[in-house]
């Protein structure tokens, strides 16, 4: 399975995520470091235009994608 659908659709394994100018990504890794065993993945990046969210894979072509739903 390549590592974008695992990231997108997967289960069980959680990251936060946020957005970090390409100017502070020394100082968040330092920040992030400094916490012990944990690391930042670095997924992407935020461009103008219109709202919404795309993903592409290892080619660059957009995916769709669909995650699961918890129902109780």
């Amino acid at each position: 399975m390549p590592a974008w659908r695992m990231a997108a659709a997967g289960g069980e394994d959680y990251e936060l995520c946020f957005c970090a100018s390409p100017e502070d990504r020394a100082a968040v890794e330092e920040a992030v470091g400094a916490l012990g065993d944990v690391q930042v993945s670095w997924i992407g990046e935020v461009l103008a235009g219109p709202p919404g969210v795309t993903l592409s894979d290892e080619r660059g072509e957009d995916v769709r994608i669909e995650g699961f739903e918890h129902l109780w």
